[in-house]
Order: C-alpha cells, then sequence, then structure tokens
C-alpha cells in the first residue's frame, strides 16, 4: 500500500512540474527593435521575463545559433522572416517561441541610375537632360558638376560651363526609405567648340571639272578626330579623311559641299 502512495505522488508531482513550466511559456514575447529595415543593417532582438539560467537556441532570417535572451543581428541580403526562439527554462521545461505577427522585412537598399541627353556635347558647354530611372524611386537629389538639386522630380536640365569629362552622383530613396547613393565618373563630356574650314581649288568653270579639296581650317583637340565629306552631284558623293580624292563635276549646277 505504501509503494501505492508513493507512486501516486510522483506522478502528481511531474505532472504539475510539466503543467507549471508549460503555463510559463505564454508570459514570454520576442521584440525586435526595427521591423523594416534597409540592408545593411543591425538588429536587435531580444525576450522578455526569461529567468536567470535559461538557455536559448534562436532562429532568425534561416541561421540558427545559441545566445542570450539579447541577440543582434547584422542583416545584408533583403528577406522576410519571423523569428524563433526555443527556450530551455531551469527547470528542464522548453518553450517555443514563434510570434506570427512578427515580421520583420529587410529590404534592399536602391541602386541608383539615370539617362543623360545628350550624353557628349560636341558644340562646347551647352544643357543636358538627366533622368533618374532607378525603379521605385520616390524621392531623389543630384550632385552635378560640383552644383547642388534637391528634391527634384524625374528630370533635370543642367547646363555645364566648361568642357572636359564630368562627374553626377545621385540620391535617390524608395517606398521603404531605403536611401541609394552612387557617383558616376566621366559620365558625361562636354567637347570644345571646334571650328573647321575647307576650300576648293576651282570654284567656277566649264564641265566636265575636276575639283581639289583641302582643310584650310584644322584646330588641334584633345580627342582624335574623323573626317567625312558629303560631295552632291560629283562623281563619288561620299569620301573621309584629312584630304578627299579629287571630285569630278559632268553637270551643270551649283552644288553645297559639306
Amino acid at each position: 500500500m505504501r509503494l501505492l502512495k508513493n507512486f501516486y505522488i510522483t506522478i502528481f508531482l511531474y505532472f504539475f512540474s510539466f503543467t507549471s513550466g508549460f503555463s510559463q511559456c505564454g508570459s514570454f514575447n520576442i521584440v525586435a527593435n526595427k521591423t523594416s529595415a534597409c540592408a545593411p543593417q543591425v538588429v536587435k532582438y531580444y525576450v522578455n521575463n526569461a529567468p536567470d539560467g535559461t538557455l536559448f537556441e534562436w532562429e532568425i532570417a534561416g541561421n540558427t545559433f545559441f545566445g542570450g535572451d539579447t541577440v543582434y543581428q547584422t542583416h545584408i541580403h533583403p528577406a522576410t522572416f519571423t523569428p524563433r526562439v526555443t527556450l530551455t527554462l531551469p527547470d528542464g521545461s522548453i518553450c517555443n517561441l514563434s510570434d506570427q505577427s512578427l515580421i520583420v522585412e529587410i529590404h534592399e537598399a536602391p541602386k541608383p541610375m539615370f539617362e543623360g541627353l545628350p550624353i557628349v556635347l560636341c558644340h562646347g558647354p551647352g544643357k543636358s537632360t538627366l533622368t533618374d530611372i532607378t525603379p521605385n524611386t520616390q524621392s531623389r537629389n543630384w550632385i552635378v558638376d560640383g552644383q547642388n538639386y534637391s528634391n527634384t522630380p524625374v528630370s533635370i536640365d543642367h547646363q555645364f560651363f566648361t568642357t572636359g569629362k564630368k562627374t553626377l552622383s545621385l540620391i535617390v530613396t524608395d517606398q521603404f526609405g531605403c536611401k541609394g547613393v552612387k557617383t558616376f565618373t566621366d559620365t558625361i563630356e562636354v567637347l570644345p567648340n571646334l571650328t573647321f574650314d575647307f576650300d576648293a581649288d576651282i570654284k567656277n568653270g566649264c564641265i566636265p571639272q575636276t575639283v581639289n579639296f583641302s582643310i584650310t581650317k584644322d584646330p588641334d583637340a584633345l580627342y582624335d578626330k574623323k573626317y567625312y565629306w558629303d560631295f552632291p552631284g560629283s562623281s563619288n558623293e561620299r569620301d573621309s579623311g584629312l584630304t578627299p580624292a579629287p571630285r569630278t563635276y559632268d553637270k551643270v549646277g551649283a552644288y553645297f559641299i559639306q
């Protein structure tokens, strides 16, 4: 009879200990100091009210590891997830915490892109239209050749006053508040306005007439120059090079050479 009594007491105490430990789980919860952030970002996760001596096994963004009641994770890549943690309490009870209402979203920072028209200004300083083509941009700022443009529409017009290769920076913010910054080096080129001239050895005559053309003004440039000729009405209307071949005209008329 005594053995039977001890047996009942043992079962009762074990059941009481288990249910007591299980009931504690409802007093714990996971907290994240940020639920929407832009990568790269450090997020703090912690469990409230866990007693001393508790063991914590975390699962965050697909990574499982042991830690304390407070952990910090650096999120480099975009992801959407619900953090989970398994608590082993000092009395051996197990609590699996997963709050489905706690969803952490890590967003990728936007990557600025733009188009310029024109991208090469061939006739000296002038105006170029710059257009932000970054997807999902909500706002943008520019720094173009040292000049700031804040909170602009999608496109801006910038006047260049000097020649050379130009650098611009584009700073964009998307719908999540994530910011992307990119500097485009030597992306727009402003060439000097070079003035050329040419002449012909014969400008009037009788047909058939062979005419020689030559460059009379050829300014220096910082780039390789190419020459293209147009000779309407001649035996061969197209040519290229610094000195074109002689042209023969066998029809009466006045011709515009370029």
